[in-house]
């Protein structure tokens, strides 16, 4: 009955709660829960994060609450891409399953046989040496490595933007996966090489499947999808253990990717981008930052009179601080701040610039498996500082494998 009595209290502080972004008071919540249960394992806490949020969401879908439109659409988008099941049935079906998984792991339920013998599978996984360490780095993968030493990912990114125009609201998503590979060459080098494909969709009523069927669009949609570029990096040292450098050279794989008449996919030209780390620990707690310069969509053309351009600089500032809940289990928050210049010629025309900053607040976690397994997701906001309709929502997801 007091594990029902937390679930219910809990679920309802993180709805009643109007001034925070939902997923910040879901987590809040969360955390109290895993107080609550004296949860031990980043499963348990995954679990308990997960009731809350299904809980929160079921209760807002049900009772029509109010929810930001555009996080509702997103959320909405994702549902009904994975199933062609209406949306309040299937978040009912998971919410329930995940409220189940969280109030599992309470008191009232280890007095069941099953819930006895789960537990000590649970405990006995996440804290063996396979499941479990107690010294790793969260942020291992911006160091360099040992000659043939380095590390493999697959990220996913799905971006969520709806744009409000004078005649209606347009939405745009886009979903990329960037796989990406880094090896030692020396102690003092690492070099890289990472992929894109990238597959969008956009129009006045866009779901999360536009981005894979292969049905025609409706007449005010445009939708297409494939290889877009491939980076070359380089990671070196810069004088002390907790700096690095990185710099990158993006080069097109197609000669249409900004073609408007089918949808805008990526940069035409190369791109370049300079990145420094600093990465500091004290006990637990990590704090991550990353300085960066990047020039995009580069061209013979801006040497040329006479001939049209488009191109754009930004100097991206991203603060990471983050703690060290279990030996195994990482939380983190990100802050990101940047100017954005963009330079643009057409014809005889003078070259313009326009100066659209940009912010970018998000949360997310690191799951370790054993020395060699991460698993992480990110969910953030994207605002652009001097147009209000542009917001966006984004989330992430990878899968990083050291060797």
């Amino acid at each position: 009955m007091k594990t029902s009595l937390y679930v219910i209290l809990l679920t309802a502080a993180s709805v009643l709660i109007q001034g925070f972004d939902p997923i910040y008071t879901v987590l809040i919540s969360s955390i109290f829960l895993s107080v609550a249960f004296r949860l031990k394992s980043g499963i348990a806490f995954a679990a308990s994060f997960a009731a809350v949020y299904m809980g929160w969401l079921s209760y807002c879908i049900f009772l029509d609450r109010g929810m930001s439109s555009q996080y509702s659409s997103m959320i909405g988008n994702i549902f009904q891409g994975i199933s062609g099941f209406n949306l309040k049935i299937i978040t009912a079906f998971v919410g329930g399953i995940t409220a189940g998984l969280g109030a599992w792991f309470g008191a009232s339920v280890r007095q069941m046989i099953l819930g006895r013998l789960l537990l000590i599978g649970l405990l006995i996984l996440t804290n063996s040496h396979v499941f479990s360490q107690s010294n790793y780095d969260p942020n291992r993968a911006i160091q360099l490595y040992r000659k043939a030493h380095g590390d493999a990912r697959v990220f996913v990114n799905y971006f969520d933007q709806l744009l409000a125009l004078d005649d209606g609201n347009r939405e745009t998503i886009y979903s990329t996966a960037l796989p990406e590979i880094f090896v030692g060459i020396t102690h003092k080098l690492t070099l890289g090489l990472r992929l894109k494909f990238r597959s969008m969709a956009s129009g006045s009523a866009v779901e999360l499947n536009d981005l894979f069927c292969s049905a025609d669009a409706p007449l005010d949609s445009k939708k297409r999808s494939g290889f877009t570029s491939v980076s070359v990096l380089l990671r070196h040292g810069i004088g002390t253990s907790t700096w690095v450098g990185q710099h990158s050279v993006s080069f097109p794989l197609a000669r249409d990717l900004e073609d408007n008449t089918k949808g805008w996919l990526d940069w035409n030209h190369f791109s370049l981008q300079s990145q420094f780390f600093h990465n500091y620990q004290q006990g637990r707690f990590y704090l991550f930052f990353e300085g960066s310069a990047m020039a995009e969509n580069l061209s013979s053309n801006i040497f040329r009179q006479h001939k049209d351009y488009y191109w754009q600089g930004s100097l991206p500032c991203t603060f990471i601080p983050g703690y060290r809940l279990l030996s195994s289990f990482y939380m983190y928050s990100l802050f990101q701040i940047s100017p954005l210049w963009q330079f643009e010629k057409s014809g005889e025309n003078r070259a313009s610039l326009d100066f659209n900053p940009y912010t970018q607040l998000g949360l997310g976690a690191k799951y370790f498996i054993g020395t060699q397994l991460e698993v992480e997701a990110i969910t953030s906001i994207f605002k652009n500082l001097k147009d209000s309709r542009q917001l966006a929502y984004v989330l992430n997801g990878g899968l990083r494998y050291y060797f």
